[in-house]
């Protein structure tokens, strides 16, 4: 398929009804093109597509993310909260209309997140949320930033997952106003957590379930999914899909 992470989203939402499931290979024209940097290749170069046609082929498999939403159900790969749709919205109407480069982008939209987190600002108030991780007991209070993703990299070296466990299903959930973010930041980014970060809420597992209750959207592969009713959102595992590239 040729398009971005939005594109993969409605692809494989629909493959998911099917009682087939092809194997995918993912172009990378979208804005960030984070499923394609993982299951593809982020430059696709004239050699690449020789290389397929030789039958030089490499399959990678990851398990979707399943959000029930007001809307029903969709599948994806990434999805934020709180920092992350304020980013996501930063990002869309300052950055991505004026043609910046996708890393660019990013790279803007973190400085300028960390300069207004550090200053107080919105994204250091967070949101006010409700998480529920598998069976464990419900977080509350408003939220820094929530991820969760079953790729298994992201871009820019970035990978802020730890936890015990096998599920392909991997959560971050920081509280807000972040504490010590700037001491923090560093192992964030690698997944290594000092002994205090936990208690000062900084929280990552690998899960099976997780229920999500806030008052506004959260963001899966691009695209704001809303709440039902009663402001809940739940995520899970969905079905393997199969991803090649040469």
């Amino acid at each position: 398929m040729d398009g971005g992470d939005g594109t993969v989203r409605e692809v494989v939402t629909a493959l998911v009804e099917l009682d087939w499931r092809p194997r995918l290979l993912v172009l990378p024209s979208g804005k960030i093109n984070l499923i394609a940097r993982d299951v593809g290749f982020a430059r696709p170069r004239p050699d690449h597509f020789a290389r397929l046609a030789g039958g030089a082929v490499q399959v990678r498999r990851r398990r979707l993310l399943r959000l029930d939403h007001a809307g029903g159900t969709s599948f994806g790969m990434l999805l934020g909260a709180a920092g992350f749709r304020l980013a996501w919205e930063m990002a869309n109407r300052h950055l991505h209309r004026h043609g910046l480069a996708s890393r660019m982008a990013v790279a803007a939209v973190l400085a300028v997140s960390l300069a207004q987190t550090a200053g107080g600002g919105l994204f250091a108030a967070g949101e006010p949320m409700r998480v529920r991780v598998d069976n464990g007991e419900v977080t509350g209070g408003s939220r820094f930033l929530l991820l969760a993703t079953t790729l298994n990299r992201l871009m820019m070296g970035l990978w802020p997952f730890w936890g015990e466990g096998a599920s392909e299903l991997r959560v971050l959930d920081m509280a807000a106003p972040p504490q010590r973010l700037l001491a923090a930041l560093p192992r964030l980014a690698r997944g290594r957590p000092a002994p205090w970060m936990e208690r000062a809420g900084y929280r990552s597992a690998r899960a099976q379930r997780v229920e999500i209750e806030l008052p506004g959207p959260v963001i899966l592969d691009g695209e704001p999914f809303f709440p039902g009713m009663d402001g809940r959102l739940v995520l899970s595992l969905g079905p393997e899909m199969e991803f090649i590239r040469p």
